[in-house]
């Protein structure tokens, strides 16, 4: 078996944390959301990273944190949202360019789970499998894929992004293909070039015999700003991180608090917040946000923002 992660999406609706740095590289509580997904993989498996041209330098500096186990960066030609392969024409690229004739496990590089992957890996025999959650409710469903399931684990039907659900079970990123239908899903993508979903309409409706995983721990699709912070709550807890701050005067912290190496503060009251390497806050109040390398926070209260690296706020 290899594995395929998928990371190269442009992620704007994440901006401007995700401008210059690739959404699986961004950090959750000082680590990679990447590495959290290659660190719960079984180290025999190869492991190969989709990504795209802008972020493709940031992925191979990424990779040397990986020296001691199989990590490929391959590196599609488009440098724009405009030219991007889609998810499922990704996945039938890195199998026709390194001529793979094995089984694949396809994981969504913006997907952060807390599953044993390994009880997943032994549910992976002949038939396409999907890692499945219960998300709770038919109006967050209309977001996701939705699995309808049937009997004995097998998807009675797969809906994307449905006007109505007929289950709360969405897929999660995480995919397993038997090698036989390799050629299936090359053939597919053709035409449906961002549709990894649709790929499990399409099995069905050939009468390809398809199953879930169903998990109950954590999962994170980390496709906006509040799912972002939710996933750094999850990781953090109610606690301080602490990797390096120079604290001064009267600080007060509550939530989850990440503070990185060299960052300043003085005289602050933070709350469900990060703060990235070399950020200062002094005497100002922040609450759910993300404070990006080396910014500048003085004299203001700031709630559900995102501030760029190098940027200066302070009071008139």
């Amino acid at each position: 078996m290899k594995v395929i992660i998928l990371a190269g999406g442009f992620a704007t609706r994440l901006w401007p944390l995700t401008e210059h740095t690739a959404k699986p590289l961004l950090t959750i509580a000082g680590k990679p959301i990447l590495s959290y997904l290659v660190e719960m993989l079984p180290p025999e498996l190869p492991i190969i990273i989709s990504t795209n041209a802008v972020f493709g330098e940031a992925f191979k500096m990424w990779q040397t944190d990986f020296d001691s186990r199989e990590v490929t960066i391959f590196i599609e030609d488009s440098d724009g949202e405009q030219q991007k392969k889609g998810a499922l024409a990704a996945v039938a690229l890195v199998v026709q360019k390194f001529e793979i004739k094995e089984d694949i496990l396809v994981l969504a590089g913006d997907n952060l789970f807390f599953f044993d992957i390994k009880n997943f890996l032994q549910k992976c025999d002949s038939k396409p499998l999907l890692a499945a959650y219960d998300i709770g409710n038919t109006e967050d469903a209309k977001r996701f894929g939705v699995v309808v399931p049937g009997q004995n684990n097998e998807i009675a039907a797969f809906q994307e992004k449905p006007a109505e659900p007929q289950s709360t079970l969405v897929c999660t990123g995480c995919m397993f293909f038997p090698q036989r239908l390799l050629d299936s899903i090359t053939d597919y993508s053709q035409k449906h070039n961002d549709d990894i979903g649709g790929i499990f309409e399409y099995f069905l409706q050939s009468g390809e015999p398809t199953e879930y995983f169903r998990f109950a721990e954590a999962w994170f699709d980390i496709g906006s700003f509040g799912a972002y912070l939710q996933a750094q709550r999850y990781v953090i807890g109610e606690n301080i991180i602490d990797h390096g701050a120079d604290k001064s005067g009267t600080n007060s912290f509550s939530g989850s608090v990440y503070l990185g190496e060299n960052t300043q503060i003085e005289n602050a009251v933070l709350e469900n917040t990060i703060v990235e390497a070399g950020a200062t806050i002094r005497n100002a109040s922040v609450r759910n946000s993300v404070i990006a390398k080396n910014a500048v926070v003085s004299g203001v209260d700031l709630s559900g923002v995102a501030l760029r690296a190098e940027s200066f706020v302070a009071a008139e």
